[in-house]
């Protein structure tokens, strides 16, 4: 009955409830009992979101530093690690699911809003019955399976959702230029970079050769036939160019605005972190080139990458999406409108590119761009592979004026039941029990132990802690210490340089403190710009001077120097100078989009009246 009813509403498109229906084979496992604790980053999806939490409860609206990761030395995980996935997470465990039932409503969401977004864009191009078969290819795509049930790559799978959204505003940017247009450019790379770091690097030089594309072809278009010799021709195609270009550079501008409270301190404090953590041993992108066999290989594992071609992680591209995609090169005879042809045209190259670029043979290629390798593995770019396929499958739908209707719609569905059931056998996570027991701080400490995960280490450290006087404390007690003052450190006797507690957070610790002599306060916190340290007049008062923060030995640790006297010190984590200003950029980007969208209202409002 419900069906009918919404057919009947004019203007609405049913094939919108359709994708989203569609995507229940690919969200189903994620409504059994359990999760699927052996997927590659399913633990750290989870601490991290513990972590996240922590923060949140004590009201800092933006967590940059994790107190209790690397076995309770912190962490400035979110000041490097883009956070909307673990926000969208944290509303749903506000709202009362448990964390681990937030994580997996997350990667519900992010499947079936990654096929809707898609589809969106594909009927934009190619018509309705092309968008309902790219979006459920998108959806479907065996890489995009693996992402969530075997690597468990939270943060990816949301990040999925932006790539179709991305590419349809900023084609609306130079297609039909509009702010609105300009603000969903904006808003949806923002997205994405607020999604995963190494999706934003992979994903932004492919934009770029995208928007050069675009504009370059309709600046084509809109001198056509207007020029009477070569150098006006130059001339107009110039200010064609010119006048096809500076939306998407907008837009493009706002979006880097907006997520420039994250990205601005990732690019210039990345560096105070152990790079090696991130870019050498497992995670070193000149072992994990793919062999061209392996995109068309059936193989489904649930192992890590190795070098050599004996990988237990699939790198398939999917037997469907790949016959759909070849037969595009056919469907192109079909398309009239020659911006749809070119477009498919376009992908198809695309998908060549970047097919050649998950091999070893393109390795000189990712030495001329070094920050690329930030990305860690080559087979990544599967995930550019995603909308390639997708919009190429769709293309294989386009409708041509004539064509019957009802013909269209057998072949898509014929189409659809095709993509659904070519990858429903990978739709099999490894639902066990995690061997460290329940979630908590205690079984995130034994998690950090067992596996050597989790144990991000700053530029100061030169030895990698494998255990912690904290992790011991949380162990034997069930709870955290109060203190993170290093305690045997302090001079003998206690009385010298006596220390107490009065309060802390995830972010601060405030002391009081009965110096006799100058000496050195350590903290088991690990050193990182941010962490600053005031004598204050009394309990919570105000601040008399500023005391020196210096990292301490081989573990990088927090130490201040304090003076003689007795006194209330506090030692807090606080913006830099690069992170302020990303926040006031962040804030008056998002100004902008507000004051575009009043201008908007406003000159809505003065034709209406």
């Amino acid at each position: 009955m419900w069906w009918i009813v919404l057919r009947k509403i004019k203007g609405f498109d049913t094939n919108v409830i359709l994708v989203m229906a569609l995507a229940v084979f690919a969200i189903g496992p994620l409504f059994q009992p359990g999760f699927f604790w052996g997927a590659h980053d399913a633990r750290h999806s989870v601490y991290f979101l513990y972590e996240f939490d922590r923060s949140i409860q004590e009201g800092i609206l933006y967590p940059r530093w994790s107190p209790d990761i690397a076995f309770g030395y912190g962490y400035p995980l979110f000041n490097i690690y883009s956070p909307l996935a673990f926000y969208l997470a944290e509303v749903l465990h506000l709202l009362g699911l448990d964390l681990v039932s937030a994580i997996k409503m997350v990667f519900a969401l992010g499947f079936v809003l990654s096929g809707l977004t898609m589809y969106l864009f594909a009927r934009r191009l190619m018509g309705r019955w092309a968008g309902l078969v790219a979006g459920l290819v998108y959806v479907y795509v065996p890489y995009h399976i693996g992402d969530v049930y075997v690597r468990g790559a939270f943060a990816e799978s949301v990040a999925l959702i932006f790539f179709p959204l991305i590419l349809w505003s900023f084609y609306e940017t130079v297609e039909n230029p509009h702010p609105a247009a300009m603000l969903a450019s904006g808003l949806s790379y923002a997205g994405l970079a607020f999604s995963h770091n190494g999706l934003l690097l992979l994903f932004s030089p492919f934009l770029g050769v995208y928007l050069v594309f675009l504009v370059l072809t309709r600046a084509r278009e809109d001198v056509r036939g207007k020029a009477t010799s070569s150098g006006e021709r130059w001339i107009l195609a110039a200010k064609a160019t010119a006048r096809r270009s500076w939306m998407p550079l907008t837009g493009l501008l706002l979006g880097l605005g907006l997520s420039a409270i994250f990205w601005l301190p990732m690019a210039v404090e990345f560096k105070f972190v152990r790079l090696d953590q991130w870019l050498g041993g497992y995670y070193d992108y000149r072992d994990d080139f793919v062999y061209f066999f392996q995109f068309f290989s059936p193989f489904w594992g649930h192992g890590l990458s190795r070098p050599g071609p004996s990988d237990e992680l699939p790198f398939q591209i999917g037997a469907v999406p790949l016959v759909l995609s070849i037969l595009s090169l056919a469907a192109l005879a079909r398309i009239r409108d020659q911006m749809r042809r070119r477009m498919v045209v376009f992908f198809q190259g695309s998908l060549v590119m970047i097919v050649f670029l998950m091999l070893s043979a393109s390795a000189s290629f990712w030495e001329l761009l070094p920050i690329v390798i930030f990305a860690q593995f080559p087979w990544r770019l599967l995930a550019l592979v995603m909308p390639c396929v997708a919009l190429l499958s769709g293309s294989v739908m386009v409708v041509k004026e004539g064509d019957n209707e009802r013909a269209s719609a057998v072949a898509a569905w014929a189409l659809v039941g095709l993509v659904i059931f070519g990858s429903y056998a990978y739709l099999s996570p490894q639902i066990i029990e995690p061997a460290e027991g329940p979630v908590s701080l205690e079984a995130m400490m034994r998690f950090m132990q067992s596996s050597d995960q989790m144990t991000g280490s700053v530029a100061w450290t030169h030895e990698v802690p494998r255990w912690s006087p904290f992790a011991e404390y949380v162990i034997n007690e069930g709870q955290p210490p109060d203190l993170k003052v290093d305690l045997a450190s302090l001079p003998r006797p206690r009385r010298r340089l006596a220390v107490d507690l009065q309060h802390s957070s995830t972010i601060s610790h405030e002391l009081w403190v009965h110096a006799e002599e100058e000496g050195r306060i350590i903290f088991n916190i690990f050193y990182y710009p941010g962490w600053r340290a005031y004598v204050l007049t009394g309990l919570d008062g105000e601040i008399d001077r500023e005391l020196e923060v210096l990292p301490h030995g081989s573990l990088g640790r927090v130490s201040v120097w304090v003076p003689v006297g007795e006194y209330y010190l506090l030692l807090r984590f606080e913006n830099t100078a690069v992170r302020a200003v990303g926040e006031w950029l962040s804030l008056l980007s998002l100004s902008a989009v507000f004051a575009v969208l009043g201008w908007q209202e406003y000159r809505r409002s003065r034709i209406e009246g």
